[in-house]
C-alpha cells in the first residue's frame, strides 16, 4: 500500500431517551480540519440545520432540538491531522408546566425539575416566572442547574434576560445570577448546592426569546443525622446495630457534617482511600518479597 493513502474514519453517536421526551444537543470546543464534516440528524433521519464551524478555530454549534426521542451526530474525518476535538452534551426533558407565573412547590425526597416554558423548544417572549420551593422541617434543599441557554448579560448597565436563584425566603441572598458578574452565572462555576429550607428562583425573558431556557433539578435532604430507625434494612429486615449507629454519630460529630449528603460523600471518599491503601500495601509487599510491581506485571490467579 502506498504511503500517501489516506485513512478515513466515521464516528456516529446516537442518543435515545424515553418516548415522551425530546433531546437538546449542543456541540462545543470543535477543532476541525478542512476535510472534516459533522452532521446532525433528527429522529426521522433528517439533517438538522445548525451553524458552521470555521477551519482551524475552536468553536461550537448552535443548539439543536429533536422532534422525537432520539438524535445522532456523525463525524467524518481522515488522518490529515490529529488536532480534531469535539465535545458533545445532551439533555432530555419536557416542559414541567411551572413557567410562566408564580408557583409554590413542596420539595420531596425524590428529585423534581423546573423548566422554562415550552422546554425544550424556545421559551415565551416577555415571560415572568417566579418559583418558591420549601422543604420539610429539619431538611434542606439540594439543587443543580443542569442546563441553561438564555441571553446572558454582557454589560453592567443592561441585562436583557434575568435568571436568579435565591437562598432563603427573602430575595436578599442571591446565589446565582446571570446579570451579575460577581456571582456565578455559568454552569462551569456552579456545583450542586445545598441551601436552607427555602429556595426561590426568578426568570424574566426578553422580547427575543430564541433559546431553549433552563432546567433546574432539586430535592430535599436531611440536615441532621436521622433517627436510628430510619436506617432499617428492608432487604433482610434488619435494624441498625447500636454499635454501628454510635459510630455514625461519632463520624457525624467529628467531621461536623451538616447534612446526610455530606455524610454520604465522606463515606465514599474514605472508602476509596481505604481501598487505595490496601492496593498500596499489596504493591509494597510484592516489591519487597518478589521484586515485582503488580501495577506493571500480572500472573495467573493461582500464582498471585
Amino acid at each position: 500500500m502506498s504511503s500517501d493513502t489516506e485513512w478515513s474514519t466515521t464516528c456516529v453517536w446516537k442518543f435515545n431517551t424515553e418516548a415522551d421526551l425530546r433531546i437538546v444537543l449542543g456541540v462545543t470546543d470543535i477543532t476541525k480540519d478542512a476535510t472534516d464534516t459533522i452532521t446532525l440528524r433528527d429522529s426521522n433521519g433528517d439533517i438538522l440545520p445548525t451553524t458552521s464551524v470555521a477551519v482551524g478555530t475552536r468553536e461550537g454549534f448552535k443548539i439543536v432540538t429533536s422532534t422525537g426521542n432520539s438524535i445522532s451526530i456523525q463525524l467524518d474525518t481522515d488522518d490529515s491531522s490529529n488536532d480534531e476535538e469535539i465535545y458533545i452534551y445532551v439533555i432530555s426533558g419536557v416542559d414541567s408546566g411551572t413557567c410562566p407565573g408564580n408557583s409554590k412547590i413542596s420539595a420531596t425526597d425524590e428529585y423534581q425539575i423546573i423548566t422554562s416554558s415550552n422546554f425544550p423548544d424556545n421559551y415565551n417572549e416577555m415571560e415572568v416566572c417566579t418559583v418558591s420551593i420549601t422543604a420539610d422541617e429539619n431538611k434542606v434543599i439540594s439543587y443543580e442547574i443542569l442546563f441553561k441557554h438564555i441571553q446572558d448579560s454582557t454589560d453592567f448597565d443592561e441585562c436583557g434576560e434575568i435568571f436568579e436563584v435565591f437562598d432563603g425566603s427573602t430575595l436578599e441572598n442571591r446565589i446565582f445570577d446571570t446579570c451579575n458578574s460577581f456571582l456565578p452565572g455559568r454552569l462551569s462555576k456552579l456545583k450542586t448546592t445545598s441551601v436552607g429550607r427555602t429556595l426561590d428562583l426568578r426568570f424574566v425573558s426578553s422580547n427575543r426569546a430564541e433559546r431553549s431556557g433552563f432546567v433546574l433539578l432539586f430535592k430535599q435532604e436531611e440536615k441532621c443525622l436521622p433517627r436510628k430507625s430510619a436506617f432499617h434494612n428492608n432487604i433482610d429486615d434488619r435494624e441498625l446495630s447500636e454499635a454501628d449507629y454510635y459510630h455514625t454519630q461519632l463520624v457525624w460529630k467529628t467531621f461536623e457534617t451538616s447534612r446526610l449528603g455530606d455524610y454520604h460523600d465522606l463515606f465514599m471518599e474514605t472508602d476509596v482511600i481505604r481501598l487505595a491503601d490496601v492496593f498500596e500495601n499489596f504493591s509494597n509487599i510484592c516489591l519487597r518479597i518478589y521484586g515485582l510491581n503488580p501495577a506493571q506485571f500480572y500472573t495467573a490467579p493461582g500464582l498471585a
